[in-house]
């Protein structure tokens, strides 16, 4: 028997998402998963998310309407799962203080206004005269390459005036990294 969802003011039935862990998987895996359940049923057909290169110190990213149903502190970072009257949301902060927030909602205006009282409470604002930096890397337990951001540089050709323009990447040349 599948549970019934309301769709559009009709009743359907949809069947509930399948999901199996092993010993790879983290507390944080957990997590990630129960986020996407309701996104996964329909029940919350809108989702999105945004990564903050620095967050404010001791904001928790959660609003305080919310209620923390898991949390998992693992060694380099910590999630959050959280609810509210037709979302939830998942955050999760590193140990150099970047965060990634996603939320899923019943629609766009409710996850949009969720989010952007998130961002606006806790991301740090970028200083004048810096750009964000990162650098990819691949995770074995992941498969697709993430991005990571490690803080922020002067742009060059700030300081003396002048613009430098970008090199070219040399190909076919053997040798090198």
């Amino acid at each position: 028997m599948f549970p019934t969802l309301p769709a559009d003011g009709a009743a359907r039935r949809t069947p509930l998402p399948v999901f199996q862990f092993d010993d790879v998987d983290s507390p944080g895996d957990v997590i990630d998963t129960l986020l996407l359940t309701d996104f996964v049923t329909g029940r919350q057909p809108w989702a999105r998310t945004v990564r903050l290169a620095k967050v404010r110190r001791g904001v928790v990213l959660v609003p305080e309407r919310a209620t923390v149903t898991r949390t998992a502190v693992e060694r380099n970072r910590a999630a959050r799962l959280a609810t509210g009257d037709g979302w939830t949301l998942r955050v999760v902060t590193w140990r150099g203080r970047g965060a990634e927030v996603t939320v899923t909602a019943v629609d766009e205006a409710t996850g949009t206004a969720v989010l952007d009282e998130i961002v606006t409470a806790g991301a740090e604002p970028v200083r004048p005269g810096t750009a964000p930096i990162g650098f990819w890397h691949q995770d074995p337990r992941r498969g697709a390459p993430n991005g990571t951001t490690g803080g922020s540089t002067r742009r060059p050709g700030r300081r003396s005036g002048r613009t430098t323009r970008p090199r070219r990447a040399r190909s076919g040349r053997a040798g090198g990294c």
